[in-house]
């Protein structure tokens, strides 16, 4: 009997303490879809350093820095306007002038659809990370965003693109 009520005492205090490990936040409200600073693109082998910014209002302008050859070529999205700048040259478009398979095009794909959280799907992961997975024009992607809800990491595995906020 003192063995039995020994054993219901043990496994009552076990699930007691089961019940009081921290939880990660798996909410998508608390992630910020808004950027403004140095990226790392790798797309298909290639290396870039730019200067991203996106703002809530989905507008995003994606400075080249790297490699040095393609240094200051600028790319804005502001609505319907779409606008390439490189040293005195500038032109405006009123549709969308890069390729599909460009990386900056994805990219700014999947910054616009982080502002749908209800399409992302929470990633459970063992990590202070929270990871989303979800779609937009550019397919299926990845956003890793850390604790505080500032975004770390974007993948579109299936072109190439992994994107790392510096």
């Amino acid at each position: 009997m003192k063995k039995r009520l020994l054993v219901i005492t043990a496994l009552t205090a076990f699930s007691l303490t089961v019940g009081c490990a921290v939880e990660k936040d798996m909410s998508v409200s608390n992630i910020n879809d808004s950027f403004n600073g140095s990226i790392q693109v790798e797309s298909d082998g290639k290396q870039y350093e730019c200067e991203l910014l996106h703002t809530p209002e989905k507008v995003s302008v994606i400075k080249i820095l790297k490699p040095d050859s393609l240094s200051g070529l600028t790319f804005s999205w502001e609505n319907d306007k779409y606008n390439v700048a490189w040293k005195e040259l500038s032109c405006e478009f009123n549709k969308e002038f890069i390729p599909d398979c460009s990386f900056m095009s994805n990219i700014v794909s999947v910054m616009n659809a982080l502002h749908q959280k209800e399409l992302l799907k929470n990633l459970p992961d063992d990590s202070d990370d929270n990871i989303y997975m979800g779609n937009c024009e550019a397919g299926e992607f990845k956003a890793i965003f850390n604790k505080d809800g500032s975004l770390k990491q974007i993948n579109i595995d299936e072109k190439n693109i992994h994107v790392k906020m510096t």
